[in-house]
């Protein structure tokens, strides 16, 4: 289930990178535990609830690209509201050798009737670290 997709801007002084954020939840329950409910005449509701209490903690997958450079995003943190994702937080991972490289924390609001984000990026590079704004949109999925 996808619960994040954004776009926008990492901005540095004057200098900016297009950054692009993909982030699904992934459910850890057992397919025969869902068959075993549909078997016994339980409502949808009551299924989906369920099958929330038997998952447990969630497992979230990320994706971030900034510029033309991509990236694994780990340790993934989000907190939710009301049912939706509120803010979240994540490492940033090197694809070609799985370093850690940066940090990500974002938090989200309703502007006008458009979902956006706001946080910091910051980069590691050698022996100098770089920060950057974030401004995303937000599209749910």
């Amino acid at each position: 289930m996808i619960i994040h997709k954004a776009y926008g801007f990492a901005l540095n002084g004057s200098k900016f990178h297009v950054l692009r954020i993909h982030i699904v939840m992934v459910g850890n329950s057992q397919p025969l535990y869902g068959r075993g409910l549909l078997g016994a005449n339980f409502s949808t509701t009551e299924i989906r609830e369920r099958i929330r209490e038997q998952e447990g903690d969630r497992l979230y997958h990320g994706s971030l690209r900034l510029g033309e450079n991509d990236y694994k995003l780990a340790g993934i943190i989000a907190m939710y509201e009301n049912g939706e994702t509120r803010n979240y937080t994540a490492d940033i991972i090197k694809l070609s050798d799985s370093v850690k490289v940066g940090n990500i924390s974002v938090i989200t609001r309703n502007h006008d009737g458009v979902k956006i984000g706001e946080g910091s990026l910051t980069m590691n590079g050698g022996n100098q670290s770089s920060v950057f704004r974030v401004l995303l949109n937000i599209d749910d999925g």
